[in-house]
């Protein structure tokens, strides 16, 4: 399990010295070319729970694909320690004390979550409707990113969405299913569609959803079993557990399809990578926080970012970890390494 303690994120890797010549495309980009980081998706983005003690807060700062919390172990932070000038937008800071729900972060929070657009409880459908506006206005418009420009700068998107597609239902679904795997294909088509029109120069993350856990831990003892009545009298919606499974497969087909669709377009300013280490993962009752039983503690989220920082510098997707519980050490790039898109091999260049 990898610890706080044990990385020192000044010093996990030596940071690499500025490229003579800027990244001739998306083939040719390094960990320390982006200038901004953004991430979209639901709770578990959003860091809920996400501390050593649950508290039914949102620890934006700590999330894996998005936190920027000092000495967090977090993907902005790896990459931050690398590049030459530490200069990095977007990475959330701090804590909201209530979780978002329905709606983005309102603009009074804006200082915390930054360019962490997750909503809790958030489907595709709803990373469409709100989360792409938001990373866009933020971006426009925030003091903190005025030195960056969106048409030219390269930035990296985390998207880690489609749990809450599958766990529970819409009000409207009158046989209160997950999202039908037609609908989940076209929304996230749709999705990289919209991406992709308001942000040019950008390298996607999709992350792969955890297929090898058992629904009954969220269930696991009295807190967890409370905590879901209390949602479920709160207007959440929960999905047969029996279902999830299944339907999780079937969306990780759906995402493996989609983008090496988008991947297949051969653009020069846009790519797609498949990030898979959750999907093995065998998620056990001490990896979840202690009062939900179904969001990620600080231990996991900790885990999962060292193993999408180790993923993007894989030199195929082949060698890519489809187990964030077995890594245990950072991956350090050198001056040669280049990120990968799916179903591509790094090549290295000299």
């Amino acid at each position: 399990m990898i610890s706080a303690l044990l990385i020192s994120l000044g010093q996990a890797c030596n940071p690499l010295l500025p490229r003579p010549s800027p990244p001739r495309d998306v083939h040719d980009l390094r960990i320390d070319d982006f200038k901004v980081v953004m991430a979209m998706g639901d709770s578990m983005t959003a860091g809920f729970n996400g501390a050593e003690k649950a508290d039914m807060k949102e620890h934006r700062g700590l999330g894996f694909s998005i936190g920027g919390d000092r000495n967090a172990v977090t993907l902005p932070n790896l990459i931050a320690a690398v590049k030459g000038n530490g200069e990095l937008v977007g990475p959330s800071i701090g804590t909201l004390s209530k979780p978002t729900i329905k709606a983005t972060c309102a603009e009074t929070d804006v200082g915390v979550c930054r360019l962490g657009s997750a909503v809790d409880g958030s489907s595709l459908q709803d990373l469409i409707d709100s989360q792409v506006k938001y990373l866009h206005q933020t971006l426009s418009t925030a003091s903190w990113a005025a030195n960056v420009s969106i048409l030219e700068d390269w930035k990296l998107l985390t998207i880690f969405s489609g749990l809450d597609d599958a766990v529970f239902y819409n009000t409207t679904e009158p046989h209160k299913l997950p999202t039908s795997p037609e609908l989940f294909a076209t929304n996230l088509d749709r999705l990289l569609h919209y991406v992709y029109a308001v942000f040019p120069r950008t390298f996607v993350n999709l992350v792969l959803l955890p297929e090898r856990f058992q629904p009954k831990v969220t269930t696991a003892h009295l807190t967890c079993k409370f905590f879901k009545w209390y949602s479920e009298h709160a207007g959440v919606h929960w999905t047969d557990t029996q279902l999830w499974i299944a339907t999780i497969k079937r969306y990780n087909e759906i995402i493996t399809e989609v983008a090496n669709t988008w991947n297949s377009k051969g653009m020069n300013d846009f790519g797609v990578a498949l990030q898979p280490f959750m999907q093995e993962a065998q998620l056990e009752l001490s990896d979840m926080d202690s009062l939900d039983c179904f969001h990620p503690n600080l231990a996991s989220h900790q885990g999962m970012a060292v193993a999408l920082w180790n993923n993007m510098h894989a030199s195929s997707s082949a060698e890519k970890s489809r187990d964030w519980k077995q890594q245990h050490n950072v991956t350090c790039p050198d001056p040669t390494s280049r990120l990968i898109l799916s179903s591509e091999s790094s090549m290295l260049v000299v």
